[in-house]
């Protein structure tokens, strides 16, 4: 990091800040890889052509048992993160990954892949509730509203990059050319300092004032002195499970948490990503299954991009509203177009491209809100007293809430068609636009501190 330097005092902070902030968003570039791993791979084991053979049940089981996993170890991912601390976590997450990575390369056998999903949902739970955490509290107000997006941005990318490789390369060749990334991470992010919060809350005060002198500039003293007053005050405060719910801020936290990660994943986003293939095919398109999902993930990352630069001018609270909304059109056009193809005497021959134009404006608008502030938001949320505990809890809310969404999304495909699904989502983003204005606070330039504090001084919920 010699060039930094170069760099003038102000801008040097910054550029480190946001050098850590990539470097530890890897582990979100695995689980994004991971959580599409399905689309490109499931047609692959279901058509006979692969050592190893699966049916379509089992694999929804396969779909499913992430987020079967995210539940069962919400609890060891909240105690990780405020045991061995934030950094430790995250370097044991990239070494699972890794070891994940191995055991679908050289699987041979159904449970293999099974236990490799059962470890992305164990990876998730860890990585979720460690790197909101840590990039919140090593970044600046400016710097987190910025590139705090960065998580989300990086798990799309590898959304992306998951149904190119994935598509033009075998099983075995896909998972060692991503088996590099958390290699990559562990080697570098071993030189990054810990989060200087959880080392005053350790009692660590040098090596957190030497973590804050390398990713701020001017006066660190001020602010290691401010720090420690805000910590020392939030730790003075009761900070058991019961807590999260009988302390009026806390309970309001909790509710805001439990909202924003319930709306972005019933606006079906993981089930699409996951399905998108075996979506795409059903429209029976002018364009290919795999490209289609090519398309569709790639509109993710540009979009995602864009909507960095936006979040921070028109705020949390409009985004979510506007993003919704917009998903909610899409989607139930969607459902109209499969409801005249599967169940009317309509010719739709003409508008197979519907499907496709209808989820790439879908990824525009879900880009704008609901796939950027649910991330960004549960590093902001929660004071430090009771910060492991509120993302366990909102880790087993999230393994809920993909698990339900799954399996309703394959409940009504099944049994009603995807007519029925479609309209499922729809009515359930235009509800979350409906609840955005009354839930989602505004936490747009603000501190750690401020936000606890707006919590305190807010009656609305």
């Amino acid at each position: 990091m010699a060039y930094l330097t170069l760099l003038p005092k102000v801008q040097r902070g910054n550029v480190y800040q946001v050098v850590v902030i990539i470097t530890a968003s890897l582990v979100a570039l695995s689980s994004g890889i991971f959580i599409t791993w399905p689309s490109p791979s499931i047609p692959i084991l279901l058509s006979k052509e692969y050592s190893v053979t699966i049916s379509m049940e089992e694999a929804n089981v396969l779909i499913i048992l992430p987020s079967i996993a995210i539940v069962l170890s919400s609890p060891v991912a909240g105690k990780l993160i405020d045991s061995i601390g934030r950094k430790k976590t995250l370097m044991l997450i990239a070494a699972m990954q890794f070891i994940t990575w191995l055991l679908i390369a050289f699987g041979n056998s159904k449970a293999t892949f099974f236990l490799a999903r059962i470890l992305n949902g164990i990876e998730d739970s860890c990585a979720f509730a460690a790197l909101p955490s840590y990039i919140s509290e090593v970044a600046t107000p400016k710097i987190r509203g910025t590139w705090g997006n960065t998580i989300a941005f990086l798990v799309y990318f590898g959304n992306f990059i998951m149904n190119v490789v994935g598509t033009y390369c075998s099983i075995p060749v896909t998972s060692m050319i991503f088996a590099v990334i958390p290699l990559v991470f562990l080697v570098v992010f071993a030189f990054f300092p810990e989060s200087p919060y959880y080392l005053l809350i350790t009692g660590r005060d040098n090596e957190a004032r030497t973590a804050l002198s390398l990713l701020r500039s001017g006066d660190i003293d001020g602010e290691l002195m401010q720090l420690k007053a805000d910590i020392d005050r939030q730790l003075s405060e009761s900070g058991g499970y019961k807590d999260l719910f009988t302390i009026p801020s806390n309970r309001r936290a909790v509710l805001v948490g439990a909202f924003v990660r319930g709306a972005q994943q019933f606006s079906g986003i993981t089930v699409f990503l996951m399905y998108a293939q075996l979506i795409f095919q059903e429209s029976a398109g002018e364009v290919s299954a795999s490209m289609c999902a090519i398309i569709f993930s790639a509109f993710m990352v540009f979009t995602n991009l864009i909507s960095s630069c936006l979040i921070d001018i028109i705020g949390r609270r409009l985004s979510m509203f506007i993003s919704s909304l917009g998903c909610a059109v899409f989607l139930a056009i969607q459902a109209v177009y499969y409801y005249l193809k599967s169940y009317s005497d309509i010719d739709v021959e003409n508008l197979r491209l519907v499907p496709l134009i209808c989820m790439v404006v879908f990824i525009i608008f879900y880009s704008l809100g609901l796939g950027v502030v649910p991330t960004l938001m549960l590093g902001e949320l929660f004071s430090s007293r009771i910060k492991g505990k509120a993302l366990c809890l909102m880790n087993l809310s999230f393994g809920v809430y993909i698990a339900s969404s799954s399996g309703l999304f394959s409940l009504f495909m099944v049994n009603y068609g995807l007519s029925a699904a479609f309209g499922f989502f729809a009515l359930c983003c235009f509800t979350t636009s409906l609840l955005s204005y009354m839930l989602v606070p505004e936490t747009r330039g603000k501190t750690l501190e401020e936000i606890q504090q707006l919590f305190r001084t807010q009656t609305k919920i």
